[in-house]
Order: structure tokens, then sequence, then C-alpha cells
């Protein structure tokens, strides 16, 4: 019996969101912001420009706020339950809500002709919104993900194929998970966690003790030369 695993990137479909079904990120190709992301950008500047706002004193903060865009293009804010975060961060996240109340661009998520609650992410880094601006400015530009330093990503994903032990999944099949986890501004990796499970449980359980076993050095992530907590997404998928 052949095994193989698979470790890809993946898009999510979410369900639940107070009744309605959401779709974690646009598509490849859609945006959630007419215009994409440099739009969003200069309107952005545009709005803290024309609104007088007081930069930050502290020119490292940065926020990164997740919304929801509605077939009817408007938003709704989610709740960050990251009250540390908030309160280093205070003066842009004030900011940031204050400002997409003047927002207008917003594109409802369509997939097959039909709308969906979309949800989508940004990351506001003030002291380049303000007098720092160039026209074109897209965060991703100034961003670098977290790297793991045996190998990167791909030395990452070898160890966990050559740690896992295929004795110790029970059921056959295809299984699919998702495994998360935080490296923070030290390149500290966290506790991993299962974002999303397959109906194996052997399988979810040694999967997720074989990355937490994991050892080796991270490099943080990079934003604007600073670093920043990086959310990793690890795919794995299982086929018999």
């Amino acid at each position: 019996m052949r095994r193989k695993i698979i470790l890809s990137l993946l898009m999510i479909l979410s369900i639940g969101y107070n009744g309605q079904t959401i779709v974690d990120s646009y598509p490849e190709g859609a945006e959630s912001y007419k215009g994409g992301d440099k739009q969003f950008y200069k309107d952005f500047h545009n709005v803290l420009i024309d609104k007088n706002v007081k930069p930050c004193d502290n020119k490292n903060e940065y926020y990164v706020i997740d919304i929801l865009v509605y077939p009817d293009s408007s938003i709704k804010f989610i709740k960050d339950n990251d009250s540390l975060n908030i309160q280093k961060n205070k003066c842009t996240y004030e900011m940031t809500r204050e400002v997409f109340k003047y927002l207008k661009g917003w594109n409802p998520l369509i997939v097959n002709n039909q709308k969906f609650v979309g949800l989508a992410k940004y990351t506001i880094f003030p002291d380049y919104l303000f007098e720092k601006y160039k026209e074109g400015y897209d965060i991703k530009d100034f961003r670098k993900p977290a790297e793991y330093q045996d190998g990167g990503l791909n030395g990452f994903r070898k160890k966990i194929a050559n740690s896992f032990d295929m004795a110790a999944v029970n059921e056959t099949g295809y299984h699919q998970i998702l495994i998360s986890f935080v490296v923070d501004e030290n390149g500290i990796m966290g506790k991993p966690y299962l974002e999303k499970e397959s109906n194996s449980s052997s399988f979810n359980e040694q999967a997720l003790m074989v990355v937490e076993r994991i050892k080796g050095k991270w490099k943080p992530g990079m934003l604007h030369h600073i670093p920043v907590k990086y959310k990793v997404k690890l795919p794995l998928v299982m086929t018999f």
C-alpha cells in the first residue's frame, strides 16, 4: 500500500459566521477593494491627509485588521481579542478604524455569479502612509515571511515527511489538515494547532505531534525591516 504526503497551499471555505457562508480569502484575480491593494493604500493615505489625522509618535507601530465584506459592499470589523496587541499599537488601531469609515471601494466576493461574505485582511504601517507615502505603495513589497533556518519551508516540510510515522495512522483514504503556528519577533516558534482537521483522528494527532517536535531556529518575519509576528500555515495532505 502506497502512502504519500503532499504539502501545498490551500484556500479554505469557512461556514458559520452569523449563519452565513464566508470565504476566508479572495481567490486569485479577485480584489476585496476596487483597484486592488495599491488603490486601497492610496485612498487610506488620502483620508489621512484630507482629515488632517495626526501621525503616531511611535514610528514602528503597525496593525493587522480583519474585516468582512458583505454582498452589498458594506463591511464589518472582526473583533480583535488580542488586547495586549491593541494596547501596544493603540494609535494605529484607532486610526485604522477611523479611516475605514471613509473608504468606499469595497468589492463583494463573487463566485460562479453568486455573492458571498468575504474575509479581507489589511496591514497598516502608518509611518509609510503620511509623508513617506509614494504612488504605487503596497505593503506586500515590504514584507518578508518568517524563514526556517535549516533549508527554509521546504526543509521544514522534509523533516515532517522524514519523521512521520505512517504506521500510526489507522485509517485509509484521503486525509487533509491545516496546521498553523506563529513565529514571534525573536524567531521562536509557538505551539502548533490544527486550524482544519481531517476525519482521521490518528492522522491529526500524528501530524501535530511531528510538527511540534521538529527542532531548529526560525528567522522572524519582517515588515519594513522590523521583526514582526508571522503566522505560518502548513497544509498537510495524505493519500493512500
